[in-house]
């Protein structure tokens, strides 16, 4: 069996953490939050998203992995890890987001956030900020602003995406709360389902749009980042073909919530991308 991984050395002391911003709730509520994983294969990066979940100071956490029986060596690193803190389902799936419905059918905290298998938490106190939202303000919804990064380097950071002016006005470009770095009431999913496994890519946009327009979703941003996201996820591969699949799911998720696409932005985005396809830049 495989050493466990020191979970402490990178995520406990905060060494990802923003520095801009830091607020903890000095009672934290009793509030149990679960977090859910999805992976396949993942052996390259499956190890640093565990600590930094298991770096949660916030001690009311319940972890769920949801593997899609991979045949790498990610089972071997899971089983590396305390076995007392992973809830660990391994078996074949249907997808991302029939992966991600198993999870939020065997999730039982008072709220739900999915972290990618390539994705970290930016800090130790990123469950316990989130708690303080949720209880200041009683939001069906709380999330964080996301840094992508280099595959290969977390502290490497090519962009910092800041959600603070984030409002419904975004969907028509296409644009929603950064999923990774988001926590939504389970009661909610409850009441008003789980991701459409009819979208191969873009099933947790369709979800953010439904959610707030068909169902009037409450929502408080934290102003920090939560989560630090490698580059080249399924949406943002520099695969044209993901790109065009992309593209038409979320014009697909417009149409079934009523949201009139910004033309102008897309066009841009169209005319950016040829650009940079061509020159290199």
């Amino acid at each position: 069996m495989p050493k466990s991984p020191d979970i402490g050395n990178r995520f406990a002391d905060g060494a990802l953490a923003s520095s801009a911003f830091s607020w903890q709730s000095k009672e934290l509520p009793a509030m149990k939050i679960s977090i859910v994983t999805i992976c396949f294969n993942a052996e390259a990066t499956i190890a640093d998203t565990i600590a930094s979940v298991l770096a949660q100071s916030h001690p009311e956490l319940e972890y769920w992995i949801i593997d899609g029986k991979s045949r790498d060596r990610t089972l071997d690193i899971v089983a590396g890890f305390p076995k007392d803190r992973i809830n660990l389902v391994s078996e074949p799936d249907k997808g991302i987001y029939d992966a991600m419905n198993k999870g939020l059918a065997r999730a039982t905290g008072d709220a739900v956030a999915f972290l990618n298998a390539d994705d970290v938490y930016s800090d130790a106190n990123v469950v316990s900020n989130v708690i303080a939202a949720f209880d200041r303000g009683g939001t069906d919804c709380v999330f964080g602003d996301l840094d992508i990064t280099e595959r290969n380097d977390l502290t490497a950071v090519l962009q910092h995406l800041d959600y603070r002016e984030f409002t419904p006005a975004w969907f028509g470009s296409g644009r929603f709360a950064p999923h990774p770095s988001t926590f939504i009431r389970t009661d909610f999913y409850r009441r008003h389902g789980g991701f459409d496994t009819s979208f191969r890519i873009a099933a947790d946009m369709e979800l953010f749009f439904r959610f707030v327009r068909r169902h009037s979703m409450t929502f408080t941003h934290v102003p920090r980042t939560l989560v630090k996201m490698r580059s080249e996820g399924v949406s943002n591969s520099a695969s044209w073909k993901n790109r065009l699949r992309a593209r038409q799911e979320t014009w697909r998720a417009m149409r079934m919530h009523g949201i009139a696409p910004d033309v102008g932005y897309f066009a841009g985005r169209l005319k950016t991308k040829f650009l940079s396809a061509f020159t290199g830049r």
